[in-house]
């Protein structure tokens, strides 16, 4: 077989994987951001690791607008707009991390649908309510350039996005938790902030909103998946988030037992609860937390650890021990949904959460709120 030959079958190969893979658009939002107007959001500038090496403002700096902004006296820093290059890391982000589920050799889960810049007021660009903005967007009709579409993931980018009844709480993102994606449905959505930066994974996480999977760390609670549309082994799971420290950094959330001490005593409820999981297991010595770390690093209770983990937090994935099983469980139920019609089911049938679909319907859905490295709640909306 000729090279050339060989050649085209892999490209007809690449763009037959690509085709399975969902169409991730981005609509990035313009306005006026301070003596200029008609101006893309700026981007992140941060460059500490890993980001040093592997950031936006490193690795786009090159394609993105560029300018210098003054920071004082005699100060000026440099800042970054964004542009279709971002949107193509994100993307490469969200494959890497949704095919760790899925095991080796399958398909692409998302692939870069389009890039379009959308010019419809300051109100989409500085978004004072993200609460309201993120239903407006996602109820537009197919007459907005930025309407979601079929079979397709939509990500709405604003330069800032306030938490609803709060101007001064900044959202990374905010999206409705469970949205397949049915044959013929309207698509799925997400509202982002520019301003994230490339390692905290924001859009990964949102994205994995999107899916079905809840926080994986938090307040204590059952997440209850249901789609009886899936296949026996997808249709149902159930998942609690952590209630121990753990070595491992999930994407949707995580207790990081970082190598570091607490100041002062560790709490009699903490020291329990420690023991309680070690048993009788050596007690390790902890290291002091230099106050020039910038990463947090969750204590594990002063001289009551029970065990350490590595001074370098590990990069946040998906397929932790604890939640690697029903996080691929709902990806493989979320992906099976696209050959499947939207069920009719009625307003009685409807108990406990309702997914994002349906919202029209029953208006009611379930809203995840998050600020960053910081994740928020998610919360039933009316």
């Amino acid at each position: 077989m000729s090279s050339l030959l060989l050649a085209l079958t892999f490209l007809v190969q690449l763009v037959q994987a690509d085709g399975n893979a969902v169409p991730v658009d981005f609509y990035v939002f313009l306005g006026k951001d301070g003596d200029e107007t008609n101006v893309s959001p700026r981007t992140s500038m941060n460059i500490k690791p890993p980001d040093n090496t592997t950031g936006f403002p490193i690795l786009c700096k090159d394609r993105c607008p560029v300018f210098t902004q003054s920071c004082g006296s005699g100060c000026t820093s440099p800042q970054m707009r964004w542009c279709p290059c971002i949107a193509e890391l994100l993307v490469k982000d969200l494959t890497f991390d949704f095919s760790a589920l899925l095991g080796a050799g399958a398909s692409k889960v998302f692939t870069l649908g389009d890039y379009v810049e959308v010019s419809e007021g300051q109100e989409f660009f500085h978004v004072t309510n993200g609460h309201d903005t993120l239903f407006s967007l996602m109820d537009a009709d197919s007459s907005k350039p930025y309407a979601r579409r079929s079979g397709r993931l939509a990500v709405w980018v604003s330069h800032f996005i306030a938490a609803p009844n709060d101007p001064n709480s900044i959202l990374a993102g905010t999206t409705l938790l469970d949205q397949p994606l049915w044959q013929g449905g309207p698509g799925a959505g997400v509202l982002l902030s520019a301003q994230v930066d490339r390692s905290s994974k924001v859009l990964s996480h949102e994205v994995g909103h999107v899916v079905g999977f809840h926080h994986t760390a938090g307040p204590s609670l059952l997440y209850k998946y249901d789609h009886p549309e899936c296949p026996k082994e997808y249709r149902h799971v159930e998942m609690h988030p952590l209630i121990f420290p753990s070595c491992e950094v999930n994407i949707m959330g995580y207790w990081y037992d970082g190598p570091y001490c607490c100041p002062g005593a560790a709490s009699a409820s903490s020291s329990f609860l420690l023991q309680l999981r070690a048993g009788r297991a050596q007690r390790q010595t902890c290291l002091p937390n230099p106050l020039n770390n910038y990463q947090e690093a969750h204590c594990c209770g002063g001289n009551e650890c029970s065990y350490s983990c590595p001074k370098q937090m590990p990069e946040p994935k998906f397929d932790t021990k604890e939640h690697e099983k029903p996080l691929a469980k709902m990806l493989h139920c979320w992906l099976h949904l696209r050959t499947v019609s939207e069920p009719k089911k009625p307003d009685s049938a409807l108990i406990g959460m309702v997914n994002a679909t349906s919202m029209r319907r029953h208006k009611s859905a379930v809203q995840c709120f998050d600020y960053g490295r910081k994740w928020g709640s998610c919360v039933t909306t009316q």
